[in-house]
C-alpha cells in the first residue's frame, strides 16, 4: 500500500485542495489481488487504490467513455503474418496504464482509506490531475493517450481495427519455424474452479444429434450464476479453439434462463476439454499469404425459431484459423436476401457472367474482375462444416486437424 501511494504520488496523480461545495466528490477504495507468473507461481501481493466511478454524475465529472479493444481477428491474423514474414514478436506491458490518460473533466476524490497527507487544508481531497482506475472514463482516456502516441510515432491507425496501428520498417528476418497459441494453463485453471480437473474425458465437445431447446430441461436452482460464469469463460477459450466453437454458441443461447439439459452440455464440454487441454492452434511459417473463405450452413437447426446457423472460416497461410460461428439470425441482419446473393453469385460462376443479368449486390464485379474466385467445396473437405453441427469423434478430428489444431507437445509444450 504505501508503494502504491508512493507510485500515484510520484506520477502527481492528485493534488490536495479543499472540499469543493458545489461540485460531487468521488469516492475511493483500495482494491487487493494477487499476481502470478505464467507458470501459475505467486509472484507478489499488489495493493491499487481505484475510484468508485459508480458515484459519477454524466455530464458533470465524466462523459464519452468508449475505449475500444483488439479484436480477436486481428490478433490471429497478425500472428500468422508474423509466422510467415518471420517477423519477431514482442509483449510489452505499459505500467499503470489508465494512469498515463488525460483528464479532460474536472474529479475530485476522497483521500484513500488509511491516506493521511501532511497539510492544513481543511477537509482535504484530491482533485485528480490525470487519469485513475475506476473512473468511467479511464479506459477512453488511455486509449487517447496510447493513439496519439504512437500516431507522433509514425505509426498508422487501421480502418477496420481502431487498435490496430502499423509501421513500415527495415525488414526483419526471424528464424521460428511457426507460431503455436495455446491456452493450456487456462483450460487448467477453468477444470480447477469447475471441479472438473479428475473428470473422464470424452472424444467430442457435443453430442452427436441432441437438439437443445429454450425448455429442455428443468430450471437451474442456482439461477444460472455458475452457468454464466463458465460459458463466458468458454467463449474466450474459442480464440484458439474452433473446435469448440459451434457447441460454445448451442450453450450460449441459454445464458438467460439455463436448464438441466444445457448444464450437462457445458459439462461435456469441459470433459471434452479435459482430455484436449494441450490442443492449440498452429500457425506455419511456410506457406503463401492467400486468404480464403469458406461457408456451410445448418438446416433450421434451432427447434425453437428454425432458424440455421452459418458459419464462415477465413484461412491465411494454410488452414490458420481466422473465422467464427454463430447464430444466422445474429451473423447475417438479412438471411434471405444474403442467401439471394449466394444464389446469384453461383449463377454468375456458373453460367459466364451474363449481361442481361440483373446484378442486385455490389461484389459481383470482384468475382467478374478475378478479385474473388468461387470454388465448390465437397463436404467432406468443408472445415466451416466443423462450425455448424456436431459430429462423431473421427470426423470431428479430422476437421479439427483440417483447421490447423495440433497437440501442444509435438511443439515442445505450451502455455
Amino acid at each position: 500500500m504505501t508503494d502504491e501511494i508512493g507510485a500515484l504520488l510520484a506520477n502527481q496523480t492528485w493534488v490536495i485542495v479543499p472540499c469543493p461545495i458545489d461540485h460531487p466528490v468521488v469516492g475511493s477504495r483500495w482494491v487487493y489481488a494477487l499476481k502470478f507468473l505464467p507458470d501459475g507461481t505467486l509472484e507478489r501481493h499488489k495493493a491499487r487504490v481505484v475510484a468508485q466511478g459508480f458515484s459519477q454524475e454524466f455530464g458533470v465529472d465524466f462523459d464519452e467513455t468508449f475505449a475500444p479493444v483488439a479484436k480477436m481477428v486481428s490478433v490471429r491474423t497478425l500472428l500468422a503474418v508474423a509466422s510467415v514474414r518471420r517477423w519477431p514478436l514482442y509483449q510489452l506491458d505499459v505500467k499503470n496504464a489508465f494512469l498515463h490518460g488525460d483528464l479532460k473533466e474536472t474529479v475530485y476524490m476522497e483521500l484513500p482509506p488509511g491516506y493521511c497527507p501532511q497539510t492544513d487544508i481543511p477537509d482535504p481531497v484530491c482533485l485528480l490531475q490525470c487519469s485513475l482506475y475506476g473512473l468511467k472514463q479511464a479506459p477512453r482516456a488511455w486509449f487517447d493517450k496510447f493513439h496519439s502516441t504512437l500516431l507522433s510515432l509514425g505509426f498508422r491507425q487501421s480502418q477496420n481495427d481502431p487498435s490496430l496501428f502499423t509501421r513500415r520498417s527495415e525488414r526483419v528476418q526471424g528464424s521460428s519455424a511457426g507460431i503455436l497459441l495455446g491456452q493450456k494453463k487456462y483450460i487448467a485453471d477453468l477444470l480447477d474452479s469447475t471441479r472438473f480437473s479428475d473428470c473422464v474425458p470424452v472424444s467430442t465437445p457435443m453430442e452427436l444429434n441432441v437438439k437443445l431447446g429454450r425448455e429442455t430441461g428443468d430450471l437451474l436452482s442456482d439461477g444460472g450464476k455458475q452457468y454464466r460464469s463458465i460459458v463466458g469463460s468458454l467463449i474466450y477459450l474459442t480464440s484458439t479453439r474452433p473446435d469448440i466453437a459451434y457447441a460454445v454458441q448451442i450453450v450460449a443461447q441459454f445464458m438467460s434462463a439455463p436448464r438441466t439439459a444445457h448444464l450437462a452440455a457445458v459439462h461435456r464440454l469441459l470433459r471434452y476439454l479435459q482430455g484436449t487441454r494441450d490442443v492449440g492452434l498452429f500457425l506455419p511459417a511456410t506457406g503463401s499469404l492467400v486468404l480464403q473463405a469458406f461457408s456451410d450452413s445448418d438446416y433450421a437447426g434451432c427447434i425453437d425459431t428454425r432458424h440455421s446457423t452459418t458459419a464462415g472460416v477465413f484461412v491465411l497461410v494454410d488452414h490458420s484459423f481466422l473465422g467464427d460461428a454463430r447464430s444466422r439470425i445474429r451473423f447475417l441482419s438479412h438471411p434471405r436476401r444474403q442467401s439471394t446473393e449466394l444464389c446469384q453469385m453461383w449463377y454468375l460462376n456458373w453460367n459466364g457472367f451474363s449481361d442481361y443479368l440483373q446484378i442486385l449486390v455490389s461484389h459481383v464485379d470482384l468475382v467478374r474482375d478475378g478479385i474473388i474466385r468461387i470454388f465448390y467445396v465437397k463436404s467432406e473437405d468443408q472445415i466451416a462444416d466443423l462450425l455448424t453441427k456436431a459430429f462423431t469423434a473421427s470426423r470431428h478430428s479430422y476437421l479439427a486437424s483440417k483447421l490447423m489444431l495440433r497437440d501442444l507437445h509435438q511443439f515442445g509444450g505450451g502455455c
